[in-house]
């Protein structure tokens, strides 16, 4: 059984130690980027959730892995909710630019871009699950009053209304549906396959996209309405 190149949120902090006693700062993978600090920190802080879990993390921490003064975190981030705060935004947004992306293919078959954007999402989740919780789970804060948050998730939400619409103009779905319902229900299937896919990457999850395209299929045609 192959195992997940990330640790699940339960496996962090079990074998990690401590953060303190590592270089961290000479391992961060965007140290020569043109980053702006504020997102050097970010990236920084992300790339920790990697292998160590929220509670193990320090504002010095994420300084030294980033390799800027120990002090710069705090000059953009006054607490940890807030860079948490930001992390969620850029999640979004990364989100946002993924499937805008997979709309840009396909442009004369909604169906395959419904397919191709879901596939999208089960890469996004695989390769960014350390922002998933900051963007769909309220254990590091609630941003449901972040201006932030809302504008870059309405921004992702927009995208999936967008697919569902091109859809319903090809007869795919309703038009007397809304649409707002139909991409909760789609993506509710989506993500739920995406996150467990990434917490518990396995060769049987490995081997189901076929499987995971055949229930998207079943889905929509019993969405049709």
């Amino acid at each position: 059984m192959a195992r997940s190149s990330k640790k699940s949120t339960a496996q962090k902090g079990k074998s990690a130690g401590s953060v303190k006693n590592k270089a961290l700062h000479s391992h961060f993978k965007n140290s020569t980027s043109d980053l702006s600090l504020p997102d050097k920190i970010v990236s920084a802080a992300v790339e920790l959730l990697e292998s160590y879990s929220v509670s193990e993390i320090t504002f010095r921490d994420i300084a030294a892995h980033a390799g800027v003064s120990h002090m710069a975190p705090y000059r953009y981030f006054k607490t940890k909710e807030a860079l948490y705060e930001k992390i969620a935004e850029v999640g979004f947004e990364k989100l946002t630019s993924t499937l805008n992306q997979a709309l840009t293919e396909h442009p004369l078959d909604p169906r395959k871009q419904l397919q191709n954007s879901a596939l999208a999402y089960l890469r996004f989740v695989k390769e960014h699950i350390e922002y998933m919780d900051f963007m769909f789970s309220r254990r590091h804060g609630n941003f449901d009053e972040s201006e932030l948050v809302k504008k870059a998730s309405d921004k992702t939400i927009q995208a999936h209304l967008t697919l569902i619409h091109n859809c319903q103009l090809k007869g795919i779905f309703s038009e007397k549906q809304e649409a707002l319902r139909l991409a909760a229900i789609i993506w509710s299937y989506v993500h739920g396959f995406a996150v467990l896919k990434a917490n518990h990457a396995s060769e049987e999850f490995e081997n189901d996209t076929k499987a995971f395209l055949i229930g998207l299929e079943a889905l929509t045609v019993g969405l049709k309405g």
